[in-house]
């Protein structure tokens, strides 16, 4: 639904209730990326966002989907929403140390307040290279930012699309530190394992240590029962069954389509890596090491 304004509304995709996956996950999992918003009363909505959040997707919901999924951790992912405004982060990350985050930053976010977040838990910073949602980031400035982010230890996350991910490959190749391919690059699942931006991140994957993809958000671009989907999955666990992580992206922002219910994107999850070992790394143990995690 689209405002007056152009920003677009998405109360009412919006589903607060899962249900109890079969099976549960391994124990210890984490839940890789989470969107979580407040009251814009108490948390003012920057105004060069781009949509109005559900504001009824709280930490306090999020907490709840969590343990009904059997998640143990889970990572908040700075919505653009807020913009550079971390308080709701802050905050959150203050109530429950099993949660870590990742930050959007600019030259307008400070040494001070990078290390006052890498404090409360941020572990990571985003950057949008999905060039049919706006502008993408200017080569200096992402290295910039990449270089002010390096000294503490923290990872890269990048969203875009495979025409994107082609495009930029060169100043990815660039980064030295981990750097993360969210969405499983926003492929287009009926294309399959052969189109050139899936064997390019599988090639990452083979020969780049630092290169990880998050396996998040298929239905996005994939229809039932996601066989396609899980054959790219299972192609990238496959290539790099240590430097793989999975997302909910609760709370399912930007679906032009019936939402899943959050058990269900949990269990297609399961398709991707069948081997139990494999499974407990996607979910456990690979995520634990990224966020520099204990237990």
């Amino acid at each position: 639904m689209t405002s007056h304004t152009g920003i677009i509304t998405y109360q009412h995709e919006f589903q607060p209730d899962t249900r109890v996956p079969n099976p549960l996950p391994p124990e210890g999992a984490w839940d890789c990326q989470i969107h979580v918003f407040a009251d814009p009363k108490d948390y003012p909505l920057s105004a060069a966002r781009w949509y109005n959040p559900p504001s009824h997707a709280t930490f306090e919901v999020a907490q709840k989907m969590h343990a009904t999924l059997g998640i143990a951790h889970g990572v908040l992912v700075q919505p653009h929403a807020y913009g550079t405004d971390f308080r709701l982060l802050l905050a959150c990350l203050a109530k429950n140390p099993a949660y870590r985050a990742t930050a959007l930053i600019d030259d307008s976010v400070s040494d001070a307040q990078l290390h006052e977040l890498h404090a409360a838990g941020v572990r990571g910073v985003r950057f949008h290279f999905k060039s049919i949602t706006g502008p993408v980031p200017d080569a200096r400035d992402f290295e910039r930012a990449v270089e002010r982010v390096t000294p503490l230890g923290w990872h890269v996350k990048i969203r875009t699309t495979g025409e994107d991910l082609l495009r930029h490959e060169a100043l990815f190749r660039r980064v030295k530190i981990p750097i993360v391919i969210d969405h499983m690059g926003h492929l287009e699942m009926k294309l399959g394992v052969d189109q050139p931006a899936c064997r390019t991140i599988v090639e990452l994957l083979k020969t780049t240590p630092n290169f990880w993809v998050m396996l998040s958000n298929a239905p996005k671009h994939s229809d039932p029962p996601y066989d396609d989907a899980v054959e790219i999955g299972r192609a990238f666990v496959d290539a790099a069954p240590d430097r793989v992580i999975w997302g909910s992206d609760w709370p399912h922002l930007d679906f032009k389509k019936p939402v899943p219910n959050t058990a269900d994107l949990l269990e297609l999850a399961y398709r991707y890596a069948p081997e139990a070992a494999n499974l407990k790394k996607l979910f456990v143990t690979n995520p634990r090491r990224l966020y520099d995690a204990e237990g």
